[in-house]
């Protein structure tokens, strides 16, 4: 089996992909310093040991506004530790025309 090579499909060219490039298409979420839209989403850690919970991924519905001090566990109730910003890219096959 031949190995396939992709590559981050650019923001600015985003648009039209027609069927079987799609079809090939990957998607990936990846970390990053800071949140790209208004709409965050980022992980964060429940630090109690008893807990099952250990991570969250929280979508932030803040249009702009500043986030709360303190993200919630939402099994224990204790205070959870943040991780890092979460965002999504696309990957296509390197030797497509896209």
């Amino acid at each position: 089996m031949a190995e396939q090579l992709y590559k981050v499909l650019q923001r600015e060219r985003y648009g039209f992909i027609n069927g079987s490039q799609l079809m090939a298409a990957k998607f990936c979420t990846i970390t990053v310093p800071e949140p790209r839209w208004d709409i965050p989403e980022g992980e964060w850690y429940c630090r109690t040991p008893e807990c099952v919970v250990r991570e969250c991924t929280i979508r932030c519905k803040t249009y702009g506004e500043p986030l709360p001090n303190e993200i919630w566990c939402p099994l224990c109730g204790e205070s959870m530790e943040f991780k890092h910003w979460l965002d999504h890219e696309t990957l296509v096959p390197a030797n497509a025309d896209v």
